[in-house]
């Protein structure tokens, strides 16, 4: 009996492990239903329609295009401030 235990051992693993990803697929499903519109397959979620996935995607094109903004006015300062620096430095010699 003791020499089979190791076979036993490796074999019981293999079988808890389809078990447990069984498990964790069937709770990852429930638990993503309402999180976005779309699933991992690329197609629509029940309930959800174009209409609000456009909606969804110009809400998220106007905040990019508000940080794109952001973006650049904080680049011009830096750069503005860079220039003021250069000339201080070049004045002080």
């Amino acid at each position: 009996m003791r020499a089979f235990l190791p076979y036993l051992f490796i074999l019981v693993c293999p079988v808890m492990m389809l078990f447990m990803m069984r498990g964790m697929h069937g709770h990852r499903s429930d638990n993503a239903h309402g999180q976005g519109a779309v699933d991992e397959h690329g197609t629509l979620r029940q309930g959800e329609s174009l209409t609000s996935l456009t909606d969804e995607r110009d809400r998220l094109e106007e905040q990019l295009a508000e940080l794109d903004a952001e973006i650049d006015a904080k680049a011009a300062r830096a750069e503005q401030s860079h220039g003021s620096a250069v000339q201080t430095e070049q004045l002080s010699r």
